[in-house]
């Protein structure tokens, strides 16, 4: 797979941003893909890229558009000045949500149709699948072929190496590129799993510039200090403790 952001519908539709693009594309289907990568006909959103911002329009040309104070507004009147930068997550079945910081919505069903759920005054930021971890030192959480979690590394991983990012019953898992599930068991220890419940969940959440990645028992997964060392458990929030999500 090339270097590009991969964003998946609900629906398995796939598309891709390749690094200086400002348009999005399809991600065929070929022999060198899942099947699941390839696109179907029911499309939620196109995604472009304008002046180092995210905009997001739905199929019939209505653009999601952050103006002024950051409110969020449905438009055709696009005015990049003013665009702010989306996140996108999936949820539903016939549906694509983007949720703001405060847990406001703005869902399409599926006649596509955009919905604002609340008063929606906050920015987006984007959510990209698939995805790496990065620690705040660098280095990577990678996965090997046979989907064990292995070691961190300065190398960035190759497309055997990634990971996705899954929104499930309102929370987000970690799944390597084998379909293999990074969960929870009692304890907050990480362990491997062929499916998610809703015990086995993690939280992200923004501290400064840099996405923590927090389980449901507040303990926070950070960067061991020692070389080699892949994740560890704590329950307080540290500068070695900090996890940036990036876009292959």
């Amino acid at each position: 797979m090339s270097l590009a952001a991969i964003i998946r519908t609900t629906n398995n539709t796939y598309f891709s941003i390749s690094p200086g693009s400002s348009h999005l594309r399809h991600e065929p289907q070929n022999q060198h893909q899942p099947a699941s990568y390839g696109c179907s006909l029911l499309q939620l959103f196109i995604v472009d890229f304008e002046h180092e911002k995210v905009v997001i329009r739905s199929m019939h040309g209505t653009f999601l558009s952050a103006r002024k104070h950051n409110i969020c507004v449905m438009s055709t009147d696009v005015n990049p000045k003013h665009w702010e930068r989306f996140v996108l997550i999936g949820a539903g079945v016939n549906k694509l949500s983007i949720k703001t910081a405060h847990g406001l919505y703005i869902n399409t069903n599926k006649n596509n149709n955009m919905i604002i759920q609340g008063d929606v005054r906050e920015p987006f930021t984007f959510t990209f699948v698939p995805v790496s971890l990065k620690t705040s030192r660098g280095m990577l959480l990678s996965a090997s072929q046979d989907d064990n979690i292995t070691q961190v590394s300065r190398k960035v991983p190759s497309a055997d190496e990634i990971f996705h990012l899954d929104y499930l019953n309102d929370a987000f898992y970690i799944r390597s590129s084998g379909n293999k599930f990074l969960c929870l068991t009692e304890g907050d220890n990480i362990r491997l799993a062929e499916k998610c419940n809703n015990e086995d969940r993690f939280i992200f959440c923004k501290q400064g510039d840099f996405t923590l990645i927090r389980t449901m028992c507040n303990t926070f997964l950070s960067a061991n200090q020692e070389e080699g060392s892949v994740i560890k458990q704590t329950k307080t929030i540290g500068p070695n403790e900090q996890f940036d999500i990036f876009p292959l």
